[in-house]
């Protein structure tokens, strides 16, 4: 698990986002508005959506007119035996305790 939450808001633009991702050797972020999550950015959308048309437009967009559905948030309680398999359809998950956050697991975690 990754204690450090990296993220970005709605109103970040997808440049910011691709620079952060680069820079923390991320594939993913939560999107965060108000110290909840609302959605997520990964590399594969942005690489996606690069594909459908001009990359300059796309950077200059902002995070919340691409994101997609937020990564899974479970309790920091619930069993690893739960948890892995979650993984094999989502390329994070939230954890929290008390419903504050506490970290974010990836498949690179588990490598």
């Amino acid at each position: 698990m990754t204690p450090k939450l990296i993220s970005v808001s709605q109103k970040d633009k997808v440049a910011r986002a691709s620079e952060l991702m680069k820079k923390n050797a991320i594939d993913q972020l939560p999107v965060i508005e108000n110290k909840r999550v609302v959605g997520s950015i990964s590399e594969s959308l942005i690489f996606s959506k690069m594909l459908e048309g001009d990359k300059k437009v796309l950077f200059a967009m902002n995070v919340g007119e691409i994101m997609q559905e937020p990564f899974p948030i479970v309790n920091a309680d619930m069993p690893v035996s739960l948890v892995l398999p979650m993984l094999k359809a989502e390329n994070a998950i939230i954890i929290t305790e008390n419903s504050k956050f506490i970290g974010i697991i990836t498949k690179t975690n588990l490598l």
